[in-house]
This record gives C-alpha cells, structure tokens and sequence, in this order.
C-alpha cells in the first residue's frame, strides 16, 4: 500500500490538531443519573420526594415522573393537581351524551393518516389508553407509532426504536418516557403487532 505525500500530510495536520486539543474530560454520573440508567427508580423516587419535601420545587417535575413509573398516582397527579377556581364557570353539560373514547378516536380516524394523542408525563393511565388506541387503529389499517420519546439521534452509533424487534430487550435508551412500564408494553406490543 503506498500513502501520497497529500495523505501523509494531512494525517500529520489531524494528529497535531488533536495533541494540541485539551482531554474531553468525563463528568462522572450524578447519583440519580446513575439509578435511572441502571432502573433503579425507587432510590431516585426516595431522593426526589425528599428534595421535594425540603423545598426544592425544581425537583417537583422530575418527581411526578418517576412517581408515575413506579404506579404512586397519588403523587404523581396530586403534586401538580391545581383546583378548578370557584370564579370559572361551570360548562353546560345538559345536552352532553357519552360514548366510547376509543370507539370515538377509532371511527374519526377513517379516511386520515395521523392521529394525534396527547397524554400527561406523569400519568401512566394515558399511557395505558393509548395502547388501547393504538390496537383499535392497527386494526384500521394504521401501521406507524411515532412517539416524542423516541430518540432520532444524529450518531448512527446510538440506539434506536427502529432497531428494536419483537423478542429484544427493551432498553431505556429507546426513549426517556419508556421507563414507564405501562409505556414499555405499549411499544413491545406495537412492535409485535407489526
């Protein structure tokens, strides 16, 4: 194999460029960094509840999160609850009737493309729903799942969803959210339903 001078120059330029650049130097994780990569989110619910309690409301956030994942809907709805205001009119409900939300989405999204479904971070029964919807549309015909936690990383290294098949450990590099086992299972069964 013979290198051209125009090779050997510029590998030369990138091995000085780089011995000149200074360590990238690695942050070790935060406690509650490394118990939510390893799945322990008991001790990370425990520390955050007791943030909380100090008063730090930065941690409130984080907390009904992981309240949620743990299946604590108390806390996880309660902290951030706000009563309706006595001042807010009361809608007029007399001519409401009801029906089957799922039934409802289901028959609507005849003749679309997209269903959109809005759901709360810290409430695992949404999550619960759409796995509902998502059986009622796969058997419409619908066969894409589209998630704001799934990860569309620019390094092709990373984890994706579009590599995970039925049968593989489900990983949470998939997706922040997917740490919610109700959410987990949504995406493993979408995944088996093709």
């Amino acid at each position: 194999m013979s290198l051209s001078r125009r090779a050997v120059g510029l590998g030369a330029l990138g091995a000085a460029l780089a011995a000149n650049l200074p360590a990238q130097a690695r942050t070790p994780l935060s406690g509650w960094e490394r118990w939510f990569h390893e799945g322990r989110y008991l001790p990370l619910y425990l520390e955050l509840k007791a943030q909380v309690e100090a008063g730090d409301q930065a941690a409130r956030g984080q907390l009904v999160q992981f309240a949620a994942f743990l299946g604590d809907e108390a806390t996880a709805i309660g902290l951030i609850e706000t009563p309706p205001t006595t001042s807010t009119p009361r809608p007029d409900l007399g001519r409401a009737t009801s029906q089957d939300a799922v039934d409802a989405i289901a028959e609507r999204a005849r003749g679309t493309r997209v269903v959109i479904l809005n759901e709360a971070h810290n409430v695992s029964g949404h999550r619960g729903f759409a796995t509902q919807v998502m059986r009622a549309l796969r058997d419409e015909g619908f066969d894409w799942l589209a998630a704001e936690t799934f990860g569309n990383h620019a390094d092709a290294a990373a984890p994706s969803i579009r590599g995970y098949r039925p049968g593989l450990p489900f990983g949470l590099a998939f997706g922040h959210y997917t740490a919610d086992p109700v959410y987990a299972e949504l995406v493993r069964e979408a995944a088996r339903r093709g």
